[in-house]
């Protein structure tokens, strides 16, 4: 649902004339999609809704709440980017 989310934003600036028509892209030029909602974080692995757990190579703070992930695959490898909020504790 984020494409709809992306190309209804588009189509806002558009119509504000902030920008120009979006342009519309085949796919696989960009093999990535995002996932938002419930992502949980463990020791070294993610999980996320409707693919569950997934191993990183990377240990993942405790301190984090995951906002959103994208998935991107790249030269025959596949990447996470994660978005998050800090929680920061009071003194």
């Amino acid at each position: 649902m984020d494409a709809l989310r992306y190309l209804s934003s588009a189509w806002k600036r558009r119509f504000t004339k902030v920008s120009g028509v979006p342009k519309f892209k085949k796919k696989g030029r960009d093999n990535s999609f995002t996932l938002d909602g419930s992502i949980a974080v463990g020791f070294n692995q993610i999980k996320l809704p409707r693919i569950g757990w997934v191993k990183t190579f990377e240990i993942l703070p405790d301190n984090v709440s995951p906002k959103s992930v994208t998935i991107s695959k790249a030269s025959g490898r596949w990447f996470l980017k994660l978005t998050s909020r800090k929680r920061i504790s009071n003194y």
